[in-house]
């Protein structure tokens, strides 16, 4: 006998208010609309059409709109949310990426179809495809002058560290070296022009580089990304052995809150503006702002206004700039510690930007600018020093 549909939306609602079935089971988002009758849980309109797509595993139904039958009724009482996730969620390694409502398509159709076509995830102890000691594939990477894509090998290797790309397929060499703990992988798929596109951005010489590559095949390129994080949580078992699963977690790739270019004033000379430039900036979880600075030079000093270097976090410019020592007014700082490092013992950067002979100064905290004020000695001028203020913490 089918239920009417007033009847049966009343008693789906009613199974709504239980606990955790007033989100959506797969991505989170609030005030699911759909159900799976064969799976028995709460699904948003997005992941419907997912599920749709798997009809050998899942069946969907609008919860206002569909006849249920009284059996099916029944069975996403008896189910539900959390009585299906301890059963298809039972074991998802701490590395594995779990989207949002607000990631792209791909990440959740493919964490759907882990979950329950192939069941990754059911017990503990499963081989999984992200685990490999070595992977190795072409992906289409795109090319920095021309922004061709090309087909290129790339290599994860978790006990080097590292992820390798090749030009060639047989190639001896690899055309870059990238250092895991440098790597964070986000998906980028409106600003790459592909659905299944994936931004990996990485530290070169203490500067931020981008590549941008995809794969036809929705599975692979997020067995790369997930491959990506195994590595990069491997190395933080290792480098920080007393640390919980918990507190390395967050250290894994991170998505950008926001993106894009901002109107930066250079240093000024005297008199002399400085025309704007342009500064990209990338917000993320553990990243700061980006602070704008200028300062005025006195007339007869040979002072460096602004000097910029590579610290890409909070922590990372305390270690490194927190105890810059200056000898005297006007000679080059040294660093106290880490030398050789971000900072060298003679005064040079690393970032191959000389320095000049500068007064007292200190890094602008997480910005990456280093910012030193006019000598005391100075006279007073009409443009004085103007710093730009800290962004608040995301």
């Amino acid at each position: 006998m089918t239920v009417v549909n007033e009847r049966a939306a009343r008693a789906l609602k009613e199974l709504l208010q239980k606990p955790g079935n007033h989100v959506c089971a797969d991505c989170g988002a609030p005030e699911p609309v759909w159900g799976s009758c064969s799976l028995g849980v709460f699904i948003c309109l997005t992941c419907s059409g997912i599920h749709r797509n798997i009809p050998s595993i899942s069946k969907v139904k609008s919860l206002g709109l569909s006849l249920w039958e009284d059996s099916e009724v029944q069975f996403m009482a008896e189910k539900g949310n959390q009585v299906v996730k301890r059963q298809y969620e039972a074991a998802v390694p701490v590395y594995y990426y779990k989207p949002s409502h607000l990631d792209c398509q791909v990440l959740k159709e493919q964490w759907i179809r882990a979950k329950y076509e192939r069941e990754e995830f059911t017990e503990p102890g499963k081989k999984l495809p992200y685990e490999e000691a070595v992977r190795e594939g072409m992906l289409m990477k795109r090319g920095r002058d021309n922004g061709q894509f090309l087909s290129r090998k790339f290599m994860l290797s978790e006990r080097e560290g590292t992820l390798k790309y090749y030009t060639k397929y047989d190639a001896k060499e690899p055309k870059a070296i990238i250092k895991v703990d440098t790597i964070n992988a986000s998906f980028q798929p409106n600003k790459i022009g592909n659905p299944n596109g994936l931004q990996i951005t990485f530290l070169k010489d203490y500067s931020t580089r981008n590549i941008f590559i995809y794969h036809d095949n929705g599975k692979e390129i997020v067995d790369w990304f997930n491959a990506i994080r195994a590595v990069q949580f491997h190395y933080l078992k290792v480098a920080f052995p007393g640390a919980t699963d918990a507190e390395l977690k967050p250290k894994l790739t991170r998505n950008f809150l926001k993106e894009g270019y901002m109107e930066k004033t250079g240093p000024r000379v005297g008199r002399v503006h400085t025309p704007s430039l342009p500064v990209q900036v990338h917000y993320s979880h553990q990243t700061r702002a980006l602070n704008a600075a200028t300062t005025a030079q006195c007339a007869h000093t040979q002072l460096l206004t602004i000097h910029t270097h590579s610290c890409q976090t909070a922590a990372e410019c305390d270690i490194n700039c927190s105890e810059i020592i200056s000898s005297p007014l006007y000679s080059k700082p040294k660093a106290s510690r880490n030398a050789g490092s971000r900072w060298t013992t003679d005064g040079s950067c690393t970032s191959r930007i000389p320095w000049m002979r500068l007064p007292k100064g200190r890094c602008s905290w997480g910005t990456g600018i280093w910012v030193t004020a006019p000598a005391p000695a100075c006279p007073p001028v009409p443009m004085a020093m103007a710093a730009g203020s800290t962004a608040s913490p995301l």
